[in-house]
């Protein structure tokens, strides 16, 4: 996300002066996250348990933040003619918060199974990796295919870990089918509801707001 996002400011994509105050604190909430993928994992190492569970509650805090905020720059990004087509956009983060919402909550329900627990964590933030890679890639030779990249380049991330866990463990562990699935169903499940008549309208009404 880093990458994605630092490049882009780079190559001087990202006009800074029109950024609202509310796309500069999503974007610290991210970082946050990006911070607790890296810290959370080496307390456990240390065995730093508790300082991991304290951590985490407010892992939990930045999860609800960054769903709420992410929706909110989409409508703000729609309002400002940024996000085009809209509807398919909204559909497209809408779908991308709540895989992640339940990523994240199916990893807490397994926090006592660390297997589980850190590799739903993990898919988690590999899921909202989507607006990264549309920075990444060459999203405007790709055009119509550029979503399905985005998938493919998501789903990439899914099965690195999925093969490094069966080099180390002789296995893949199946939290990882689990959060390959939901990533997997993000892209292709997007078009289609996107283009119901209720969901157009609602994007119009944002973009002309």
């Amino acid at each position: 996300m880093l990458l994605g996002f630092g490049m882009n400011a780079a190559l001087g994509r990202a006009n800074f002066s029109v950024l609202g105050v509310a796309v500069y604190f999503h974007g610290l909430i991210y970082i946050g996250w990006c911070l607790l993928a890296v810290t959370q994992p080496s307390l456990i190492a240390q065995g730093e348990r508790k300082k991991h569970r304290l951590q985490g509650w407010i892992g939990v805090g930045l999860a609800v933040l960054m769903g709420v905020s992410g929706l909110w720059v989409t409508v703000r990004g729609i309002e400002a003619g940024r996000l085009q087509p809209p509807n398919i956009f909204l559909m497209l983060n809408i779908l991308t918060v709540a895989g992640f919402w339940t990523l994240v909550a199916a990893a807490i329900m397994k926090r006592r199974d660390m297997a589980w627990h850190s590799r739903l964590m993990t898919c988690s933030t590999i899921i909202i990796t989507g607006p990264a890679w549309a920075r990444i890639l060459p999203m405007d030779l790709l055009g119509p295919a550029g979503l399905f990249a985005i998938s493919l380049a998501v789903l990439a991330l899914v099965a690195w870990g999925a093969l490094y866990d069966r080099r180390r463990r002789g296995r893949i562990h199946p939290a990882w089918y689990w959060g390959g699935g939901v990533a997997a169903l993000i892209g292709p499940v997007a078009p289609p509801l996107a283009f119901i008549p209720a969901v157009v309208e609602w994007a119009a009404r944002i973009a002309s707001s």
